[in-house]
C-alpha cells in the first residue's frame, strides 16, 4: 500500500454551487475532480475500520435558491494500492508497459484480488501515477445501497 498525503492546511471557507436540481445528492462530483460526500456517506465510511480517508469540510449551496444544503465533505482517499493485473487489463494502446503514462491507456482494468481483498476504499497506483477513480469493496457498496444514498454510479471491476 502507498499512503497519500494528508491535507493539514485546508481552508474552512470552501464553497461549491450545485446546479443539478432542487436538492443535492449524497455524492457530488466537482469540476475540480474532487469527490464530495454528505454526512450520511461520511458516517457509513467511518464505520469501516479499513477506510483510510480524510474528510475535509465544504459548504454546498443550491445555485438556483442560494440555500446551503447541509454539511458536505471533500473525500481525500489516503490509500493507494498497486493492484493492476497488467495481463488481464484491457488497454487502448499496445505495449502499455513501455508507455510513459500507462494509466492513461486503461480501457478496463483488472485487479489482483490478493492486493485488494481486505481494502474497502482505495485509489489505484499504476507505475508511479495515481488513478483519479475511487474503488470500493462489494461490502461497502452494499452498505451504501442499503442506506439508499443518492448520486453514486457503480461500475464493476474485474479482480482475479
Amino acid at each position: 500500500f502507498r499512503k497519500c498525503e494528508r491535507i493539514n492546511d485546508w481552508p474552512g471557507d470552501i464553497s461549491f454551487w450545485y446546479s443539478h436540481g432542487e436538492y443535492a445528492e449524497d455524492y457530488l462530483a466537482s469540476l475540480a475532480n474532487w469527490t464530495l460526500v454528505s454526512d450520511r456517506v461520511k458516517s457509513i465510511l467511518e464505520d469501516y475500520s479499513t477506510v483510510d480517508a480524510q474528510f475535509l469540510p465544504v459548504k454546498v449551496f443550491l445555485k438556483a435558491s442560494k440555500v446551503e444544503v447541509g454539511r458536505y465533505w471533500a473525500l481525500n482517499v489516503l490509500r493507494y494500492v498497486e493492484a493492476l493485473d497488467w495481463d488481464k487489463t484491457i488497454w487502448s494502446k499496445p505495449n502499455p508497459s513501455e508507455q510513459e503514462h500507462p494509466a492513461l491507456s486503461v480501457l478496463r482494468e483488472a485487479l489482483i484480488w490478493e492486493q485488494v481483498k481486505k481494502v474497502d476504499i482505495f485509489r489505484l497506483w499504476i507505475r508511479g501515477m495515481d488513478n483519479a477513480a475511487i474503488y470500493i469493496s462489494l461490502r461497502l457498496k452494499r452498505s451504501l445501497e442499503r442506506a439508499k444514498v443518492t448520486g453514486f454510479y457503480f461500475m464493476p471491476v474485474w479482480a482475479y
